[in-house]
C-alpha cells in the first residue's frame, strides 16, 4: 500500500517586534532655593540714664555745715530782771560772745510758776515763754539773734518777790539764726542760718531796779528791834 507524503515543516514563527524602549523619566524639577531670611532689625541702644542730681551742700556755721554749736554759758551766773509785764533770766559765756535770754511775758500768758513748757513750733511773735540768744554784741546792740522753736523749758523754781531768783532746765533746745520784724515781732530764719544748742540747768538771782538783790520781807527797814 502507498505511504502518504511527509508533512511540510512549519514555517518559523515570525519574530515579535522588538519592544519599544521605555521612555526616559524626566528629571525631577530642581527645588527652588529657599528665600533668605531677612536680617533681624538691630535693637536700638538703650537710652542712658541721666546722672543723679548732686545733693546740695549743707549749710555750714558761718558758711553752713548744719552743725549745732553749744556755747558754754555759766550756769549759775544769771541775772533775773522783772517788772509787771515780764521776767527775764540772762546768762553769758565767759567771753560774752553769746548771751542767752529766757523771757516770760505776762501779756502772752508767760509762766509765773514752776512747770514744763514746750517751745515747739512757736514763733517769736506769739511766744509767752521765749528763749533767745544774742551774738556779735556791742555795748549798744547785738547784730545776730537766735530764736528757739524746738525743745522744752522746765521751770523748777521762781521767786521774784523776796530776793529769790529763777532756776530752770533746758532740754533739747535748738535756736536758729533769725531776723525779727521791728513792728510785728515775727521771727524768720535767715539764709544759711546757723544754729545753737542749749541743754542743762541754769539759774539767776533776781535784781531790783537799783541792780541790788531784792530784800526779803522785813529786811533793810531800819528797824533795830530794840524799841
Amino acid at each position: 500500500m502507498a505511504t502518504g507524503g511527509s508533512a511540510g515543516a512549519g514555517g518559523e514563527a515570525g519574530q515579535g517586534g522588538s519592544a519599544g524602549e521605555a521612555g526616559t523619566t524626566g528629571e525631577a524639577g530642581t527645588t527652588g532655593e529657599a528665600g533668605t531670611t531677612g536680617e533681624a532689625g538691630t535693637t536700638g541702644e538703650a537710652g542712658t540714664t541721666g546722672e543723679a542730681g548732686t545733693t546740695g551742700d549743707a549749710g555750714t556755721i558761718g558758711g553752713g555745715s548744719g552743725e549745732c554749736v553749744t556755747p558754754q554759758f555759766d550756769p549759775e551766773s544769771g541775772i533775773v530782771s522783772a517788772d509787771s509785764e515780764a521776767w527775764i533770766l540772762s546768762l553769758a559765756t565767759d567771753d560774752t560772745s553769746f548771751v542767752l535770754s529766757v523771757e516770760s511775758y505776762a501779756e502772752w500768758d508767760g509762766p509765773t510758776a514752776p512747770g514744763t513748757y514746750s517751745l515747739d513750733g512757736i514763733n517769736y511773735a506769739d511766744c509767752g515763754l521765749c528763749v533767745v540768744a544774742y551774738a556779735d554784741c556791742s555795748e549798744e546792740s547785738c547784730e545776730t539773734v537766735f530764736y528757739a522753736d524746738q525743745g522744752t523749758v522746765e521751770i523748777e523754781s521762781i521767786d521774784l518777790m523776796s530776793g529769790g531768783g529763777v532756776t530752770l532746765t533746758l532740754t533739747n533746745v535748738v535756736l536758729t539764726e533769725v531776723s525779727i520784724d521791728d513792728e510785728t515781732f515775727t521771727s524768720t530764719p535767715v539764709d544759711n542760718a546757723r544754729t545753737l544748742c542749749a541743754d542743762g540747768q541754769f539759774s539767776g538771782t533776781y535784781l531790783d531796779a537799783t541792780g541790788e538783790p531784792e530784800p526779803t520781807d522785813g529786811a533793810g527797814d531800819g528797824s533795830d528791834g530794840g524799841e
